[in-house]
């Protein structure tokens, strides 16, 4: 059996929390126990402050679209940089369609 190394877990929960803010541009985002192991797993990964997991658990069923998709968006961010991941281009727009790209 191959195990899957470290660095590839991190992009694969990375990759999994992306499509989430995809979808979130539509509608409210159930909290799944999918997004909560995701999150878990990438906060376990050494980083100094917890906020942009727990802020993104918490905008996840905001009703309001622009401010939900906002703050994930931001925490996003802040998680990639506590992991010390750059955020490409590529990973922002992979899961965005003509539909939910405004």
């Amino acid at each position: 059996m191959t195990l899957v190394s470290e660095d590839r877990l991190v992009a694969m929960a990375l990759d999994a929390l992306e499509q989430i803010l995809a979808l979130s541009a539509e509608e409210c985002v159930s909290r799944t126990r999918s997004i909560a192991v995701c999150l878990a797993y990438l906060a376990s990964r050494d980083t100094s402050e917890r906020w942009p997991f727990d802020e993104f658990w918490k905008w996840l069923d905001c009703d309001d679209k622009l401010v939900r998709s906002g703050n994930l968006n931001r925490c996003l961010n802040g998680i990639y940089a506590q992991l010390s991941v750059r955020r490409t281009n590529n990973m922002m727009f992979k899961y965005k369609t003509p539909h939910n790209s405004s």
